[in-house]
């Protein structure tokens, strides 16, 4: 999950992940959640691994202007080389949904 690049959020979000790919790279998610915050079109998957180590992976999207999904923001928990890693990337207003 290393591999995934977040997107650019002062340059319109170049650059970032795209969900397709991810899902193509990476598998189906454990879970996917789409919604609607403000006027971004928001969608939220997640890889989890329970057990005696559990390990997540939690990925939030957004609808670009392309009507692609662009990664923003990752957030990783258990991973050797990320424990408890979070992007701190957030929604900048730059980025339009419903295109």
């Amino acid at each position: 999950m290393n591999t995934l690049v977040k997107e650019d959020t002062s340059d319109g979000g170049k650059g970032g992940s795209n969900y397709k790919d991810s899902i193509r790279k990476h598998g189906i998610p454990d879970s996917e959640t789409d919604s609607i915050m403000g006027d971004y079109e928001i969608k939220r998957i997640a890889y989890l691994s329970l057990g005696f180590e559990s390990k997540a992976v939690i990925l939030t999207f957004v609808k670009q202007e392309n009507r692609q999904f662009l990664l923003i923001h990752k957030f990783s928990i258990g991973l050797e080389s990320q424990k408890g890693h979070d992007s701190g990337i957030r929604i900048q207003h730059k980025i339009k949904a419903n295109s």
